[in-house]
């Protein structure tokens, strides 16, 4: 599947996410959600500002689609609207496979540092190990490009 088209269902699963917790929301309350009546706190946001953080979600999930299409992965549209729809767990968990900034620090990189080119590895689920150089999470020597602190 062309990078663009995988964009293209990424951003609709995206949409649809979106969609359907909207559609929820005004089930459950009767009203759009930033009519609800504050009571005290802080009222919530208004439409653009829901409109803001949908679009920002939705067009990460396409990206996502995208860069994996892009990347020479086998996916079908299928495969690229659970993409759009997974984003924020795919986001969350690659944040947590490496929670260490992935940028190599000028002192280090000044200093001419080893600590800047031993592979770095984090703990995956608690039964193996992720490196920058073999990750049982995305295959082994997955090409993620990590620059080890």
């Amino acid at each position: 599947m062309e990078a663009l088209v995988a964009v293209a269902w990424g951003l609709f699963g995206g949409f649809a996410v979106e969609g359907l917790e909207l559609y929820a929301a005004v089930r459950r309350r009767g009203v759009l959600p930033w009519r609800v009546k504050a009571h005290g706190r802080r009222p919530p946001a208004g439409p653009l500002a829901y409109a803001i953080a949908e679009t920002i979600r939705m067009l990460i999930g396409a990206g996502l689609a995208g860069a994996i299409s892009g990347s020479g992965q086998p996916l079908t549209p299928m495969g690229a609207v659970a993409i759009g729809v997974a984003t924020p767990i795919i986001v969350q968990r690659i944040l947590e496979t490496f929670p260490e900034s992935a940028a190599v620090t000028a002192d280090d990189s000044q200093r001419g540092s080893d600590s800047a080119r031993t592979p770095r590895s984090v703990s995956v689920g608690g039964d193996s190990t992720c490196s920058a150089d073999n990750c049982p999470l995305v295959g082994t020597n997955s090409g993620l490009g990590v620059a080890e602190p």
